[in-house]
């Protein structure tokens, strides 16, 4: 019975362990901020969003090719994938600069624009 009992204690000591390793107890802290503005170079698409990874794929490899350093990726999904069908969803997937563009480079796979977006109100997470 001491071995049972001995054995569900490091059990319980080692799952509350993984569980504070994996985070479980940080708090999630949400806290409305004026943020921008962002300096985009995007890509509008219509389709299924489980192929938006090719468009990420496409921008990763040809940005650096022609010279164009220092971006995130991001995406804007427009549509409610439970209400619209696959192939009419929308989205927007680009890069995100921190100063504006000159032009948009010549010889890229996608059509691309150049857009800013203004500051705005947004509501970032951190986890602590």
């Amino acid at each position: 019975m001491k071995i049972f009992a001995l054995s569900i204690l490091v059990l319980v000591v080692l799952l509350v362990a993984f569980l504070f390793y994996m985070g479980a107890f940080n708090r999630v802290l949400v806290q409305e901020e004026m943020k921008g503005p962002f300096y985009v170079l995007s890509h509008e698409r219509i389709g299924d969003y489980r192929n938006v990874g090719l468009t990420f794929e496409a921008l990763q490899k040809e940005l650096p090719e022609k010279g164009i350093r220092n971006f995130k990726l991001f995406s804007i999904y427009l549509d409610n994938p439970n209400e619209v069908p696959k192939e009419k969803l929308r989205c927007e997937v680009g890069a995100l600069f921190s100063e504006p563009l000159e032009k948009i480079p010549n010889g890229l796979s996608l059509e691309l624009k150049i857009r800013t977006i203004p500051s705005k109100n947004i509501l970032p997470r951190n986890f602590h």
